[in-house]
């Protein structure tokens, strides 16, 4: 979960929920987002409604997890540093213990499961997995004893507990990772590969009427032929399959359905839809209109 604690130490370091976009592991971030918020080039991220909701909801799957696995002891760990590495960092969940050693209890609140496999496989979101990976090998690092098997614990209607085994060799190899990273990036100050455009704009400001001239780069200007090239293709194949669909529908000859060896291959239904009526609305009501139009942004690219 995103604890403040997590926010105000991002700046310098890296910590657990860093490591999947460094891997190139996380939907959501690239390491670009990391490499800006460490370099202290954009601020942290703070949380949104989905965190919120994690971390109000933690304490309370922590206790039902602790009714269902025999009421071990729940500990909040702290703040785990590398002895070699101080930019290493992780916050873990919850370490948890009966008998025997401790084991690390990582807990997660999705808003729905189709991501994650069977309860009790090791099948989980890979960013969370690398997570918990970093968590343990920090501890390992650390010379905090730990039980073999972490757990990953998922909230979403009810209690789902995934046990991940830790390997050593992979938690080791996920350490030198970072580093490598780290040395690589943030000491030298170099920029990793963007990897969307949102990436391109953090690296490269945008300057309204400036011109590049290619005529001496070949290969921006290999770039520029591919692109027109697959735009060609793109047109192309775009009505070929208007003139496919066109072939189906007289086949179909007023039919909503087709099949071969008795297995539907096509459907062609009647989709209903209720749209909003902007034009008319700001016709009625312009001051409303007005009152909730936002302006938004973006760019276009066009080659010629």
């Amino acid at each position: 979960m995103t604890q403040q604690h997590d926010v105000k130490n991002r700046r310098g370091r890296l910590g657990s929920s860093d490591v999947a976009a460094i891997l190139g592991l996380d939907p959501y971030r690239t390491p670009t987002d990391v490499w800006m918020t460490v370099t202290g080039q954009a601020e942290p991220f703070e949380g949104n409604e989905h965190t919120d909701r994690g971390n109000v909801m933690e304490p309370a799957i922590m206790q039902l997890y602790q009714r269902r696995h025999g009421d071990p002891r729940a500990m909040k760990p702290g703040s785990w540093v590398h002895p070699d590495h101080p930019f290493l960092v992780a916050h873990p969940d919850y370490i948890v213990q009966t008998d025997g050693l401790p084991r690390l209890a990582e807990i997660k609140c999705p808003a729905r499961m189709d991501k994650w496999g069977l309860v009790g496989s090791e099948d989980v979101p890979d960013q969370y997995y690398a997570q918990t990976v970093f968590q343990h090998a920090l501890a390992d690092a650390g010379g905090i004893a730990l039980d073999d098997e972490d757990h990953l614990v998922a909230f979403c209607g009810d209690l789902h507990v995934y046990p991940l085994t830790y390997n050593k060799a992979r938690g080791d190899n996920v350490v030198q990772q970072c580093v490598d990273w780290w040395q690589r990036h943030v000491v030298t100050n170099e920029p990793p590969e963007p990897q969307n455009e949102a990436d391109c704009h953090a690296r490269w400001v945008v300057t309204k009427g400036r011109t590049v001239p290619l005529d001496f780069i070949p290969e921006a200007m290999s770039l520029v032929q591919q692109y027109r090239q697959m735009a060609e293709e793109m047109k192309a194949l775009e009505e070929r399959k208007k003139a496919l669909r066109m072939g189906l529908l007289e086949v179909l000859q007023g039919a909503t359905a087709a099949t071969i060896e008795g297995e539907r291959v096509i459907s062609y239904a009647e989709v209903n839809q209720h749209r909003f009526n902007t034009k008319k609305f700001k016709e009625e009501h312009p001051e409303m209109h007005a009152d909730y139009l936002e302006r938004s942004t973006h760019r276009r690219m066009t080659v010629r």
